[in-house]
């Protein structure tokens, strides 16, 4: 299947989410994710020139300009921008851009009730407007939070797993391979079919990664700043 220009925004449009987070391996002094469109030098370029990423992300690097600072809040930048490229694209992959921004919030939601810390705070990057975060405001004083139908799985897994961090990273994976599968085959012989299986296939890699020594340390740093 030939790809037009199009096309090829969009995959690179995905591989401008590993760039972004590669700003935090930058921070972390930790390997770079070599899924994403730029290498360590043009990496280093956009955090200079301010001509790569939106606008959004160059306001909150110059608002925090220490790497802890940068690193505490990083999460919601990065779902803040999985929501301007869902409204920049269409098909799957605007799907998954969604998906992925509500299923953060609704991991986000599910934590801060079990850790009995104020949502409020973790939601201040998010549109106040938006309906998953006034669905998780609307409950922010109830003893638990019940996510919206499309997430109580995922409910189910974060109660079953939320004492063993790598068993639940691996059971979320494995939740939005399947979710990202399921949308793929509705649309076979397109771009959603190749985007679809683009992602998934670095989930793949993402899970392939995970022997228990390496995935142990790998989570602990994400959930230090996520």
């Amino acid at each position: 299947m030939n790809l037009s220009d199009e096309d090829m925004l969009q995959v690179q449009g995905f591989q401008k989410i590993f760039d972004l987070k590669n700003l935090r391996m930058l921070w972390q002094g930790m390997a770079f994710d070599r899924r994403g469109y730029l290498d360590e030098k043009g990496i280093e370029e956009a955090f200079l020139l301010e001509n790569y990423f939106p606008d959004f992300v160059y306001g909150y690097l110059n608002k925090h300009e220490d790497p802890v600072g940068r690193l505490k809040n990083f999460s919601k930048i990065l779902t803040r921008f999985l929501e301007t490229l869902s409204k920049e694209f269409t098909g799957l992959f605007s799907w998954y851009c969604d998906f992925e921004k509500r299923l953060r919030l609704t991991l986000v939601a599910l934590r801060a009730k079990d850790m009995k810390i104020d949502i409020l705070p973790q939601l201040r990057y998010e549109d106040p407007q938006d309906f998953l975060v006034q669905q998780i405001i609307s409950q922010k004083d109830l003893p638990s939070y019940e996510p919206i139908e499309e997430f109580k799985k995922v409910k189910q897994l974060y109660e079953a797993h939320k004492n063993d961090p790598l068993k639940l990273y691996k059971e979320i994976l494995q939740y939005r391979f399947d979710q990202i599968l399921d949308q793929e085959e509705k649309h076979p012989f397109s771009i959603d079919q190749v985007m679809g299986y683009m992602i998934r296939l670095t989930l793949v890699e993402d899970w392939q990664i995970l022997n228990p020594e390496q995935g142990k340390k790998i989570i602990e740093e994400r959930l230090k700043y996520e």
